[in-house]
């Protein structure tokens, strides 16, 4: 909701305590297929998010994830062009430094980084809009140290907030 409430470009999403409530609302028709579902703990580069095309899909990660207990967010799938991210620091005076986003492979079978290139192969464009969204959300959180921010960079050249 931070996200949200802060104007931050991301992805439509819905929060849920389970998979099995984000079923009973897909049934209601909250959200449509595909989607993609996140746990809200321990998930990063791939781990803990997956794809769901079908109703089949939700129902396998019911029995795969701590039997289906585990809170969880349902994203709209994005068509996205390229996932980067970006590494910020921030001192107490809010002093910031930023560094060149990297660019993240995936495999294409299991969802996991295979790759990771540097530097990002950007536009001149999108890497303003993406240090614009990045210096924002520093900001927004007054974090003091490092933080790494995922990014997605949609097909028609959004960029939106992925995860931290």
């Amino acid at each position: 909701m931070f996200f949200v409430d802060h104007s931050l470009p991301t992805a439509n999403f819905k929060c849920y305590s389970n998979i099995y409530l984000a079923i009973d609302a897909y049934h209601r028709q909250e959200f449509s297929l595909p989607c993609v579902w996140k746990q809200t703990t321990f998930g990063y580069d791939g781990f803990g998010v997956k794809v769901c095309h079908t109703l089949d899909d939700l129902m396998t990660i019911s029995k795969t994830t701590n039997n289906g207990t585990q809170e969880c967010i349902i994203e709209d799938h994005v068509a996205i062009k390229k996932e980067v991210s970006v590494i910020i620091a921030r001192n107490p005076t809010g002093q910031v430094a930023q560094y060149s986003p990297v660019e993240m492979i995936f495999n294409p079978t299991n969802n996991q980084v295979e790759y990771v290139c540097y530097p990002a192969n950007l536009s001149a464009d999108l890497q303003s809009k993406i240090t614009r969204v990045v210096t924002t959300l520093s900001e927004k959180l007054q974090h003091i140290g490092l933080l790494a921010i995922e990014l997605f960079v949609t097909i028609n050249d959004q960029v939106l907030v992925n995860e931290l």
